[in-house]
């Protein structure tokens, strides 16, 4: 007989890897049924790019599935084939940087593996569909999607991960042009653009990154021009080793980071206990990455503990440069890049966009201010491509459920545009507060709550504890 259904919006790596889970853990057969309209599950925007220089900002190891094995993946990796067919994964410290797409399959193939057998005998169910409504009912959800369809379920796990692109102001009046490329994502779009392009890039982070040694790829004559406010550009990966593995860290009842520094209680007594932590270990002849890793293994901890104002100071001052060191570029596509920016086919620029107009000939003319500069410079270009990164606000982004929950009151927006407000069980929390036990979000769409959930394991771990959690509750449920 068939248990409770567990309805899954999203059938990425967070959707995936929760059907995995609840599949695992739970002493009942369940019912899961994972709505994404996507032929393939598992891969999402993020681990379906099918570019061979698209790869993981990480080793392989800081990929997994499975908190008892972070080395799944790269067993997986090797033994499938992938790593042979893709050398240059394989970095000169031996570490393994592979591409985006083949962990997608993996993920993939651990999906169809527990949709053919699981411990609990639940099914799993790909509904080839998009979520457009949530209605609560007395039992439960419906939720209404757009064939028409409807899917009654007893909980709801709402998984997006990051949001459509958010196309800059100045760039909003010739939306429809030919020249500007809204969605950095859709590589058949971008291969339109001509060989001899001169291409401005809107965004300087790792979506930048992408765009660009795919553009430089196949047309050695481009010249991209990258800007952003700040012109911080990601950092290379570390070289030190970890003493242990990220789960061990991350699993650590106290973070090592708080152990040295207790919880500072402003963002910037946190920046000085940082800065104190990298002159430390530039002492001893250690990287800053080695101490920024401890400071987001922490994160967990020390947001939460920021009041309202100390957050916003974070975002009004700090946010880009964290993000920046943050997000690091793989050996490879950083050497790729560096080599365009001495060939002079790539520079980087700190200034902004002023205005946008259309030429007669399909280019655009763009007004370029440079940082802490007064005049503006026109140039033109044959190609824009907006890569500023996601949407902030989930009811702008173009996704239909998101913004019906939250006009119906059963979500709540982050202040600071980031994603939904949820408790720590990660239960959206209503527009008046209130928990709903049986309608969860997990993924980036929780960092207002966590302040760190982008990374793979941080995502792996939050979904691990919360799985555990809800099939605990079933089982208790059924029991009782």
């Amino acid at each position: 007989m068939s248990g409770p259904t567990i309805g899954i919006v999203g059938g990425g790596y967070i959707g995936s890897a929760a059907a995995i889970h609840l599949a695992r853990c739970s002493r009942q057969s369940l019912d899961l049924v994972i709505v994404e309209p996507s032929e393939a599950l598992g891969g999402g925007v993020a681990f379906s790019a099918n570019d061979p220089d698209h790869r993981l900002n990480a080793p392989s190891r800081v990929h997994f599935l499975y908190p008892e094995n972070t080395e799944s993946f790269t067993e997986w990796h090797r033994l499938s084939g992938a790593q042979a067919a893709d050398p240059g994964s394989v970095a000169a410290d031996g570490r393994v940087y592979a591409r985006r797409a083949d962990f997608g399959a993996y993920v993939s193939e651990e999906l169809d593996a527990h949709r053919q057998e699981n411990p609990s005998g639940s099914t799993i169910t790909h509904l080839r569909d998009t979520a457009e409504g949530l209605i609560k009912q007395k039992s439960g959800w419906r939720l209404t999607l757009s064939s028409g369809a409807v899917l009654d379920a007893a909980m709801v796990l709402v998984t997006p991960c990051n949001l459509r692109p958010a196309l800059p102001a100045p760039l909003g009046e010739l939306a429809g042009h030919p020249a500007v490329y809204a969605n950095p994502w859709d590589l058949t779009q971008l291969g339109a653009i001509a060989p001899d392009a001169r291409v401005l890039i809107v965004g300087t982070g790792l979506t930048m990154a992408d765009v660009a040694v795919t553009l430089l790829r196949g047309g050695p004559k481009r010249h991209l021009t990258a800007i952003s406010r700040r012109g911080l550009f990601p950092q290379p990966a570390r070289s030190h080793p970890p003493s242990e593995t990220v789960w061990e860290a991350l699993s650590r009842p106290i973070p090592a980071f708080v152990e040295r520094n207790g919880v500072p209680a402003t963002a910037l007594a946190v920046l000085r206990a940082f800065r104190a932590d990298v002159a430390r270990n530039a002492a001893q002849g250690i990287e800053w990455q080695v101490a920024f890793d401890e400071l987001r293994d922490a994160a967990y901890r020390l947001w939460p503990s920021l009041p309202p104002a100390e957050q916003q100071r974070y975002f009004r001052h700090l946010s880009p440069w964290y993000e920046s060191h943050r997000f690091r570029l793989p050996p490879q596509v950083g050497e790729k890049l560096e080599r365009y920016r001495q060939d002079g086919q790539l520079e980087y620029r700190a200034g902004f966009i002023t205005t946008v107009t259309a030429e007669e000939d399909e280019a655009v003319a763009i007004g370029l201010r440079a940082r802490s500069q007064g005049s503006v410079e026109f140039e033109r270009f044959d190609a824009v491509v907006n890569c500023t990164g996601p949407e902030r606000d989930p009811a702008r982004a173009g996704n239909p459920l998101l913004a019906q929950m939250i006009i119906a009151g059963l979500a709540a927006a982050s202040p600071f545009g980031m994603g939904l407000e949820v408790d720590r069980d990660c239960r959206s929390l209503t527009n008046t507060g209130a928990a709903l036990e049986s309608l969860r979000i997990l993924g980036p769409m929780t960092r207002s709550r966590f302040g760190e959930i982008n990374g793979i394991p941080t995502i792996a771990q939050q979904i691990h504890r919360v799985t555990g959690e809800i099939a605990a509750s079933l089982d208790a449920a059924q029991a009782g």
